[in-house]
């Protein structure tokens, strides 16, 4: 992850790097889990919730605000088997989609070819 991470990933990353589910999350600031959901989904948060959230977490609202996901998670996080897991299955998921990106142009080529033909 980047710098250009938005507030919504980090906070995403600092939740799992505790071992909390959304709902977890949300009991502790007294919101829902679909609300929790839609904002690290999204990134759009009010003030306010952007601090009971970092509260919440144990982070200083600042360093939420301007730290890159790599400064939240912890090293000791970024060498778990969760998140090396995690990390394989992003890797396959993009292999994923580029194999699907390049079988629809094949077959985008393949239509072209039988309406001209």
């Amino acid at each position: 992850m980047t710098a250009k991470t938005h507030i919504g990933q980090r906070i995403r990353l600092a939740r799992q790097s505790k071992g909390w589910t959304q709902e977890d999350l949300a009991e502790r600031i007294n919101k829902t889990r679909p609300m929790i959901s839609h904002i690290e989904r999204t990134g759009s948060v009010t003030f306010d919730t952007l601090e009971q959230i970092a509260k919440g977490l144990g982070i200083n609202l600042a360093d939420l605000q301007n730290v890159s996901s790599e400064h939240i998670l912890s090293s000791s996080t970024l060498d778990s088997p969760e998140w090396k897991a995690l990390v394989r299955e992003n890797e396959l998921l993009v292999e994923l989609v580029e194999n699907q990106r390049v079988r629809i142009l094949y077959l985008e080529t393949e239509l072209k070819r039988l309406r001209e033909g």
